[in-house]
């Protein structure tokens, strides 16, 4: 009896292991399909998570975008505005200098003309002198215009050493050569 007591309870074992072997099947299957069903889950979860970082980043590109935008604009009318003010001071300087060499034409044609007048003078009192027998040497004398005398200085004069004098007391003399 012993042994059948024996076969029995290693019967009823055996029974037990294959319930619980039929048991831990079913919970590796159930673990298999909840494992099918989390890793499903987290791919979805995954992927959502992804796709709201993607649309973010999305946004947060336009938004720069849209600044870079704004930042360039502003850019072009800084240097626009830039490029008007250097316009605006040349044009400035050029008027400026312009001013000044109209200025300075002014002056070069007044003294042109008081020039020419003075030369129109000279050839006048050259002219005259020429007609009344002139031929005088100039020259410098400690910076001043000097002119040769004659020492014959008329009849009563000769190997003179003084000057004539004028009405107003202005010194007189006849150059040589006249």
């Amino acid at each position: 009896m012993d042994a059948e007591r024996i076969e029995m309870q290693i019967a009823a074992l055996l029974d037990q292991a294959d319930v619980e072997h039929a048991r831990v099947r079913e919970a590796i299957s159930e673990l298999r399909a909840a494992g099918v069903v989390l890793r499903e889950d987290v791919k979805i979860a995954a992927a959502g998570a992804v796709q709201e970082s993607f649309k973010g980043l999305q946004r947060d590109i336009e938004r720069a975008r849209g600044d870079m935008k704004w930042f360039s604009y502003r850019w072009i009318v800084i240097v626009g505005l830039s490029l008007v003010g250097l316009g605006a001071l040349a044009g400035g300087l050029i008027w400026a200098s312009l001013a000044w060499q109209r200025h300075e034409v002014a002056e070069l044609t007044e003294q042109r003309t008081a020039i020419e007048a003075d030369i129109a003078e000279m050839k006048v009192t050259q002219a005259a002198l020429a007609k009344k027998g002139a031929r005088f040497k100039t020259a410098t004398c400690g910076g001043r215009l000097c002119i040769a005398v004659s020492t014959d200085q008329g009849q009563s004069t000769v190997d003179w050493t003084q000057a004539w004098h004028g009405a107003d007391g202005v010194p007189l003399v006849i150059p040589k050569g006249y």
